[in-house]
């Protein structure tokens, strides 16, 4: 076993050391082979490896390997990992109690008292509070110095640190520090109330530990204050009584253990909450007992009992209510080959192993076996579970059930194999990296059949290597590979077979993509010709967005291209959903900004239209303002275009109460079955209505009167527009060059005086000639000099 330690598998070693530790201590011959590979596996590059093995080291307790241990663990406190540090506090205190002397002569206290006050890591900091408390405690009895040192604990400065640090400890160290707190004598009354306002928060507190010693803390404080103690009685009451209604069985029976001394020290204090101590059923304790009794069990009917049992427990779980209680009767029913019931037990397990790690261990076993079953969809769906734990401890179980899932026969495994070696590099980049899971997924981006799976590695590694790519030359290497012409053309000639995200995806790889030539260009516009016909709008986006940004340099071919895709763009404005409509109007805006007469021939797509609902009557246009929506219509335009309608329509003008319809032009229908002056629409959602309640003649007065009626020529006002449009524009960058040159000289200007060119100048200097010519003596040149 010592010989096959030489490796550098955390879970081998862990392993090893189990074993060696098992052994070792109670041979000391055998202990003796394992100090080498223990001492060589504490230097490690890997801190994991070298926390277990110091771990491992202390935990042999041979009074003569007392001497191997002092050099480990002195590099053990000064490491740079915290969990190495807080495996060598540990094991100072294991040396200690092997060996005092040893302990104390190695100066181990007082490194540990430097860390406990001056460590950014919680952890390490609590497990030298509690070792100095234990070396000490045991050293006063014989050492008048660990008699000031631990009475320095309840010094006024060290109480505060912890005190102020404490939201930053888990519950174990919160608890020991409120433990010495309660110890601490406060100078006045100013002394207590700070310590009150510092730990209030704590009485809020999930645990049940912390919340009974934050109340000793109050209670001791204020014991010589009467008044403030009575109102410390009332603060404690409510946090007290939440955690008996709570908590577990044993959390209760241990609160109301505590609740039983305050009645007894101030027995009217719970007289209005007589309540709380009221036997009640509770809910959840049956849903535990019904599941306990159906697990394991192979009678008739049983997985519809275990369904419904199930069903109540999602729900309870979805409105808020606390069922983590009965993690462990869940798990044991997920021994079940029905797949909703292991669809419902994965959504349990995975909403509450997130927050539990301890109880994540529980769930490795049957999600494991679950990764192997023969139904692909359990295989499927337990992988993902497993890797939605995002536990950091558990990331050794993941590698295995990954590895499997990328080779599995089934593309459903495959696929959500993909997205949990992404989910794992988020977890540990570098597990993710030493088991080559990205060339892995580079291999099957390219061989596989399934287009799902492809896409899933393609999304993957552009993330991977993105985030890779600033520490490794090959990650950069590998992310330009995905702009290489092979790859882009496989991916395009493949593209009809994905979703349309996957086409998306492909499609914002491809506009990064720089041809070789023009036949290129067109070869890579042939190839996404009918992605202009797809039912998609962001699919039609992104396929417009590679043709503008191909044909860049291609003056006359761009222009084409604006021709080829004004008709996709408007048959998607006018059939989309309101939401689609605005995003491709807004697209279409900035075409316009570029190419001002695209839309030229096209207006009557951007007008309003109004007419009767369900009778006939005249139809209404009206031309927005510029970068008006139809939505953005004032209320008295629309009064005025509907009572226009309602006038203008035959049966329309003898009713009350009508509604007008109004939608985009481009919305309108027009087929060949429909009547003269029928018209349906597209989109269903892009038409509001109006209702006019009766004809008001003043209004219709009033527009009669500017009624004016002439033969426009649109296209010339179209361009007339366009005209006005362009000049307004040029004078925007006449204006932005303008203020640019002024920038520019200034800039140059400033550059002109920060530089040295003025002073090498050459009609300034004096060459070494003309000093030679000069007759001065070497004294008078270095006085001009001067």
């Amino acid at each position: 076993m010592v010989m096959c330690s030489a490796t550098s598998d955390i879970v081998l070693k862990k392993m090893c050391y189990l074993y060696v530790g098992n052994y070792a201590k109670g041979n000391p011959d055998l202990s003796l082979l394992t100090i080498n590979f223990l001492q060589r596996d504490c230097k490690d590059q890997d801190p994991m490896i070298r926390g277990l093995a110091l771990r491992s080291l202390c935990s042999l307790r041979v009074p003569n390997l007392v001497e191997y241990l002092v050099g480990p663990l002195g590099s053990g406190l000064k490491d740079n990992n915290s969990y190495v540090r807080t495996i060598a506090v540990t094991g100072v205190l294991k040396l200690y109690h092997i060996s005092a002397s040893t302990c104390i002569d190695a100066d181990f206290p007082a490194t540990l008292k430097s860390l406990m006050l001056h460590d950014s890591d919680a952890q390490v900091v609590a497990n030298c509070l509690s070792a100095l408390q234990e070396i000490w405690s045991l050293e006063a009895s014989h050492s008048e110095e660990a008699c000031r040192e631990k009475e320095s604990l309840l010094s006024k400065p060290v109480i505060y640190y912890f005190l102020n640090r404490i939201k930053e400890f888990n519950e174990w160290a919160q608890c020991l520090i409120l433990e010495l707190a309660v110890k601490y004598v406060p100078s006045d009354s100013n002394d207590i109330f700070d310590i009150m306002n510092l730990l209030e928060d704590r009485l809020q507190h999930a645990n049940g530990a912390v919340v009974l010693a934050t109340v000793k803390v109050f209670l001791q404080l204020t014991l010589s204050m009467t008044d403030v103690h009575q109102q410390v009685y009332e603060r404690i009451k409510s946090p007290l009584l939440t955690l008996v209604s709570s908590g577990s069985p044993e959390q209760s029976y241990a609160i109301l253990s505590h609740l039983h001394l305050l009645v007894v020290r101030a027995p009217f204090i719970f007289a209005s909450d007589y309540k709380h101590f009221y036997c009640q059923k509770s809910e959840v304790t049956d849903l535990k007992s019904q599941l306990r009794q159906l697990a394991g069990s192979r009678a008739p009917g049983v997985d519809d009992s275990k369904r419904d049992l199930f069903k109540k427990v999602i729900s309870y779980m979805t409105i808020g209510i606390d069922v983590s209680s009965v993690f462990g009767e869940m798990v044991m029913c997920s021994a079940t080959s029905d797949i909703v019931l292991k669809k419902m037990c994965y959504l349990y397990v995975g909403n509450y192993a997130k927050g539990n790690p301890d109880l994540s261990l529980l769930t490795i076993n049957f999600l494991q076996r679950d990764c192997k079953d023969q139904d692909p969809m359990i295989r499927g769906l337990a992988l993902r579970s497993l890797c939605s734990l995002r536990v950091p401890n558990l990331v050794e179980y993941l590698v295995g059930p990954l590895g499997s899932g990328l080779k599995d026969n089934n593309s459903y495994v495959r696929t959500i194999a993909v997205t949990g070696v992404l989910k794992l590099y988020h977890i540990s980049a570098s597990t993710c990296i030493d088991a080559d899971f990205p060339a892995t997924l580079k291999s099957l981006m390219l061989h596989d059949s399934d287009a799902q799976v492809v896409a899933n590695c393609l999304s993957a590694l552009q993330e991977i290597w993105s985030l890779e790519v600033s520490h490794s030359e090959e990650a950069c290497r590998e992310k330009e590979s995905l702009l290489s012409k092979p790859v882009i053309y496989y991916f395009l000639n493949r593209i009809k077979e994905f979703n349309e995200w996957a086409q998306c995806l492909i499609l914002e790889l491809a506009v990064k993509y720089v041809p070789s030539d023009s036949n290129d260009i067109f070869d890579i516009m042939n190839l996404l010709e009918d992605r202009l016909q797809h039912a998609n709008g962001a699919v039609v986006l992104a396929t417009v967005k590679v043709f503008l940004q191909l044909t860049l340099s291609m003056t006359d071919v761009h222009q084409q291209v604006y021709e080829r895709i004004k008709s996709p763009l408007l048959t998607l404005v006018s059939s989309g959903s309101p939401e689609q409509s605005y995003a491709i109007l807004s697209h279409l805006h900035l075409l316009v900004v570029r190419a001002p007469f695209i839309f030229a021939s096209d207006y009557k797509h951007f007008y309003c239209q109004f007419h009767v609902d369900k009778m006939s009557s005249a139809h209404v246009y009206l031309r927005l303002h510029k970068g008006q929506g139809f939505d953005d219509i004032s209320e008295g335009v629309l009064e005025d275009c509907a009572q226009l309608v309602k006038a203008n329509s035959i049966q329309g003008n003898k009713v009350n109460n009508v509604d007008v319809v109004y939608t985009p032009w481009s919305n309108l229908k027009k087929t060949a079955s429909m009547d003269v002056g029928q018209v349906g629409f597209h989109n269903s959602k892009m038409v509001r209505t109006i209702r006019v309640e009766k004809r008001v003649n003043d209004i219709i007065n009033r527009l009669n009167k500017t009624k004016v009626e002439k033969t426009p020529d649109l296209r010339a006002e179209r361009e007339a527009v366009n005209a006005a449009e362009r000049a307004e524009r040029k004078q925007h960058l006449r204006e932005k060059k303008k203020r640019e040159d002024i920038e520019r000289l200034e800039k140059e200007r400033q550059a002109d005086m920060r530089s040295y060119k003025g002073l090498m100048v050459t009609d300034k200097m004096t060459s070494n000639k003309d000093i030679a010519s000069s007759n001065k003596s070497l004294q008078e040149l270095e006085d001009d000099f001067m």
